[in-house]
Parts: structure tokens; sequence; C-alpha cells
């Protein structure tokens, strides 16, 4: 970032639901979104040289690594396949020569009672059965084949495996080991609460100033005061400052959302008393969360000070607690 400050939404590339403030000297990754104010940026990697093309080779890599049991096979499929070869022309040899007057009814019986049958073109039959059942193509394709279902499959729903090696060892794994932001989680904010002497009203007044925000944030509380069937209400001059929050003016008062001490300042309602309301909300809030990554989105009102705080927090998959039981089913220890 050579100039500029905003919020930037990383969720596709990290899975973390909150935006992460970019200013001065920052970096920031191409495909990410901006959320708020303009940012003037120098583009040092670009095209093959950038993160989302990384993630593509290591796709590509993983499906070109091979598993222990694939060289396992590849060193037993060349042998092999000359030993069916030879295999089979001995057979085409023997029932095309001596074959036919020693055992005559084997012969009957593998032209499949055909009476016409020459003993050349039941000998091939025979032949050709040899290579089919023994079938040395499938020992040498059946492995690569399954690694690159796997590891296609597996991309495309958000999980990367570096390779065929790698599948192989998680069949012996006895431990999962989980990073619940965007695993066990959706990666999308969602209000979890509200707190403070009015909660409603809180919310009602953070939906009225992020109306015409995009961050995960604004989406998350517009879409909790619309599932409360709250009246939206109109907001004027609103101002929008990178990494602190949003201001403006709802129905004749100046109103602020944002973090704690800005908010209350940018209200003209800083003090002591406000900032000891806000941390004895902090535990009722982060207990409405449940523990969830998230953030405190706090509501201040001139004339009012402390409106309340509004706790957002990652939306638990609904699969999520299926998903650990399965894995604990198998006998695997999740953590």
């Amino acid at each position: 970032v050579i100039s500029g400050r905003s919020s930037v939404d990383e969720s596709m590339l990290t899975g973390e639901s909150l935006p992460v403030l970019k200013d001065k000297d920052a970096t920031v990754t191409g495909g990410t979104v901006n959320c708020e104010g303009p940012l003037v940026l120098r583009a040092s990697e670009a095209g093959e040289q950038g993160v989302l093309s990384g993630i593509s080779k290591l796709v590509e890599d993983a499906q070109m690594r091979q598993a222990p049991v694939q060289r396992l096979a590849d060193a037993v499929v060349g042998p092999f396949v000359g030993t069916v070869m030879g295999l089979s022309f001995a057979t085409f040899a023997f029932w095309s020569t001596i074959g036919a007057d020693l055992f005559p009814d084997a012969l009957e019986a593998a032209a499949a009672g055909a009476a016409n049958q020459s003993v050349l073109l039941a000998s091939l039959k025979l032949a050709i059965d040899v290579v089919v059942v023994a079938c040395p193509c499938a020992l040498g394709l059946a492995t690569p084949t399954a690694v690159l279902v796997g590891t296609s499959l597996a991309a495309r729903r958000g999980a990367l495996a570096r390779g065929g090696d790698v599948l192989e060892r998680l069949a012996s794994s006895s431990v999962v080991v989980l990073d619940k932001t965007g695993t066990l989680t959706t990666g999308k904010l969602q209000v979890a609460g509200t707190a403070g002497a009015a909660p409603e009203e809180a919310l009602q007044l953070a939906a009225a100033l992020e109306a015409g925000a995009k961050h995960p944030v604004a989406t998350a509380i517009i879409a909790a005061a619309r599932r409360s069937q709250a009246t939206l209400k109109g907001a004027e001059e609103v101002y929008m400052e990178a990494g602190r929050g949003v201001r403006g003016v709802v129905e004749g008062r100046r109103v602020a959302v944002g973090t704690l001490d800005w908010a209350l300042d940018a209200v003209g309602e800083a003090g002591a008393a406000a900032k000891l309301e806000g941390a004895a909300l902090c535990g009722e809030l982060l207990q409405a969360a449940g523990g969830r990554p998230g953030t405190v989105a706090w509501v201040a009102a001139e004339g009012s000070g402390l409106v309340g705080g509004v706790a957002l927090a990652d939306e638990v998959r609904e699969d999520a607690k299926a998903t650990v039981q399965r894995l604990q089913a198998l006998g695997l220890q999740v953590k």
C-alpha cells in the first residue's frame, strides 16, 4: 500500500471473517476485497507469481506427486506386463499346437460351442483372456487416477493436499487438528447478541448507519435488523473511518458505531463512566458469542452516551457437529 487506509476482507484466502486493517506499507493480496476507503497500491507480484496462482500450482503439483504405493506399483508393473504378455504368447502357442490334441474338450469350451471356429481363433481368444484377466494396465493406472480424482475433489471443497503421499499417510492418522475459523465455521459474520441500556435501539441505530456499507460487519448487522423486523431509520452525513467505524446523524442525533473509544469520542460522550460501562458489557457480549471468533460493534449516541454493543461472531457450519462426531466415531482424536 502506497497510500490510503481501509479494511480488506481476506476470508477467501485465510477463512477469517473479520476484515483486516490495511494502511501505508501493508501488503494486500490479489483477489481479496477492499471494504472501505480507497487504496493506492504498487504491484509487487503479478501473474504466475501471485498467491492465487501459487495455490493453483500447489494443486497441480499435488496431482503429480507419487504416493509410496504408486512407486511400488510402477516398479512392479514393468516386469508384470512383460510376464503377462509372455504368458499370453505361451498360451497361444500351446493351444494352437499341441493343446488342441491333448485337451480337445477344453478348446471346444473356449470356443463357446462354435463348431466352425478354427483352432487358431480359439487359441487367440484364450491368449486375449489371459491379458484381460491379468489386466496389467489397471495396476499402473489405478493409483495415479485415484490420487488425481481425490486431490481434485478435495480442492473443489476447499481442502488442499500436497500429494498422494500425504493422502496415504492420512489413512493411518489417529489425530485430527482443526482450525475452527473457516473450517468448522462458514467464515461469515452474524450477530450473536446485543447488550446495553437499549440493545434493540443499538441494533436499529447501527443498521441505519451501516445501510450503505458492504463490508462483512455491516452485512451482518443489517441482516439481523431485518430478521428482528426493526424499522430501518434514515441516516445523514454518514462518514466511514477505516478501521474505526462509521458515524452520522440519525433523527437529528449524532450517532457512531465502531470501537468503544472512537464511538464515544465521535458523539462527544467520552468519559470514564461510559468506558467502564462498556468494559462491564464485554463479558455479556463475549458470552453471547459463545467463544467464537468475532468482534463487538459499540453504538453511541449524542445525549445518551453508550447505547449498547452488538456482538458479531463467525457462524458455525450446520454440519460441523455431525462432522466432528463422525470423526470421533472413526476412532480419531479431534482437537
